[in-house]
């Protein structure tokens, strides 16, 4: 992966296509946001039994994880076009995200920086809100594929 400006601010986004066209990586940018909000979770399955005595026990199950980008920035009518494509034809986007140093996606504290890290993700949503005398914005909703895993150096 090739390298990018420093380290976005905040917990940020890259979301990325696959570009088989020569660029760094085989990957273009789509997109950017900051200020995303990441959701985690993991389902547990329920292993109670009666030798348990009432109390409840469980194991871990089925995770997810989400990214909602509101007011995602986009560089071009293109790549707005392009976007909506993916949505409708179910093709996955790649989202790269960065974690600074003393915190995590859900504003957590760690002892070290996470960094970039990436994952396949699926565009589940898109609102466009077009007002009259204002700015128009583009909200979108990913659901990750797989987990999150370290990208060496920074986002292509």
């Amino acid at each position: 992966m090739g390298a990018t400006s420093a380290p976005m601010n905040s917990n940020s986004i890259l979301v990325y296509v696959d570009d088989e066209s020569g660029t760094a990586g085989g990957q273009r940018l789509l997109g950017s946001q900051t200020g995303v909000t990441f959701n985690e979770n993991r389902e547990t399955i329920d292993t109670t039994t009666k030798a348990a005595f009432g109390s409840s026990t469980f194991i871990g199950g089925k995770y997810t994880s989400t990214c909602s980008a509101t007011a995602l920035y986009i560089d071009d009518d293109d790549g707005q076009l392009e976007m909506k494509a993916n949505l409708r034809s179910n093709t996955e986007v790649i989202i790269h995200r960065y974690e600074p140093q003393g915190t995590n996606a859900t504003g957590g504290s760690v002892s070290a920086p996470t960094g970039w890290q990436m994952a396949d993700a699926v565009v589940t949503s898109i609102s466009e809100d077009f007002q009259q005398d204002s700015l128009g914005t583009i909200s979108i909703e990913f659901a990750i594929t797989g987990t999150w895993t370290t990208s060496t150096g920074t986002a292509a």
